[in-house]
């Protein structure tokens, strides 16, 4: 009996990888900002698609921020995405973020250096964290897999600005709520990874982790992946078809262009005594 391991039909792009001339950071402050768009459930173009975790706060009756239990995001069946193989798929495992001016245990925050200690704290107090894919019938797998660790995947962005859209729909469930139409200065870290599907098919991701106190994120996304059409191959001519070409062409000179010798533009200057 073969005892082979069967390869995953996807793949994870490394932490010292870029995505189009893009590091991880990069994208994580693409992201951020991308979750306060006035339409944050939707890839912007065909190349990467941006997921996110449920969001567990939200208010009350009487105009107060409550967190909701036992809740998660379903992406699920109708619901799903459809991409192609050659989409990226940014997975935000589990994240944090603090803008400029913002309190944070009774202090108020004023510099980058304050954002990231927050953030990092947050973090380093989350407790468990999970990213599976189930395909074709199979129970999940995970998708970082030894020798890779989750602790390769986490990323902390510089100081960046944060534009919230007016008509945003997620500002009221972010802890503490963000004001709509309003610019910020942030900083963002966390666990992500970006995958990419080898095959087409059908894809299930469950992701998530449990942060400090009572927080958690957790999210099933279904995805639909389509065959790219094969790209037209480009052939490089610029050496072989016009060689010939360029080398038959004989230059004529132009009998109207004259070039008079040094001492024949002395004899005519008027500056000659």
């Amino acid at each position: 009996m073969s005892t082979a391991k069967t390869q995953a039909p996807f793949k994870i792009l490394k932490p010292d990888q870029t995505f189009e001339g893009r590091s991880y950071t990069d994208l994580i402050t693409s992201w951020s900002n991308w979750l306060v768009s006035s339409a944050p459930d939707y890839k912007s173009n065909k190349e990467l698609l941006f997921l996110r975790g449920n969001l567990q706060y939200e208010y009350d009756a009487r105009g107060q921020q409550t967190e909701k239990e036992g809740d998660f995001l379903d992406r699920t069946g109708d619901r799903c995405d459809t991409i192609f193989t050659e989409t990226s798929v940014f997975v935000p495992i589990l994240t944090a973020m603090y803008t400029i001016n913002e309190g944070y245990q009774g202090n108020q925050m004023t510099d980058e250096g304050a954002l990231r200690y927050a953030v990092r704290r947050d973090i380093d107090e989350g407790r468990r964290l999970w990213l599976t894919c189930k395909y074709k019938g199979n129970d999940y797998v995970p998708v970082i897999a030894p020798p890779e660790s989750f602790e390769n995947f986490y990323f902390e962005t510089p100081l960046f600005v944060l534009n919230v859209a007016r008509d945003s729909p997620l500002v009221g469930k972010l802890e503490p709520p963000l004001a709509p139409g309003t610019t910020y200065e942030a900083v963002a870290g966390g666990y992500f990874v970006i995958m990419q599907f080898k095959t087409h098919g059908y894809y299930r991701l469950h992701f998530g982790g449990f942060g400090p106190g009572s927080y958690y994120s957790d999210a099933f996304y279904d995805l639909r992946v389509l065959a790219n059409k094969p790209k037209p191959f480009l052939e490089d001519v610029s050496a072989v078809r016009y060689e010939a070409k360029i080398n038959s062409i004989t230059i004529k000179p132009n009998l109207y262009f004259h070039m008079e010798k040094e001492d024949e533009i002395d004899k005519k200057s008027p500056l000659r005594v």
